[in-house]
């Protein structure tokens, strides 16, 4: 899914990160903007982040075994990470159970 990084929200607490909030343009109204850790890593290793008006790749990642037919139900394991577009960073990867 694209999406653009709206603003970047300090943490209250130093000890916690950032967050980027980014507006999914694809997403239904109700669920367009999303809050991710603001820390990226990149393919040397050296850590960035995004920055506001950055323009992003949203994607959505399942194991195989965590996948089900769309008319079962169950637990679900996702993993959620954002790939920042026109360069080489990624995005860590955040599992939801």
């Amino acid at each position: 899914m694209r999406g653009t990084v709206e603003k970047i929200i300090k943490s209250s607490n130093p000890s916690e990160p950032e967050k980027a909030e980014i507006a999914l343009h694809e997403a239904e109204h109700l669920y367009r903007e999303i809050r991710v850790e603001n820390e990226l890593t990149d393919d040397t290793g050296q850590k960035s982040s995004l920055k506001p008006g950055a323009n992003v790749d949203v994607i959505v990642e399942a194991d195989s075994d965590a996948t089900m037919k769309s008319h079962q139900w169950g637990s679900r394991k996702q993993t959620v990470s954002a790939q920042k577009t026109g360069s080489r960073c990624k995005r860590y990867h955040h599992g939801v159970r």
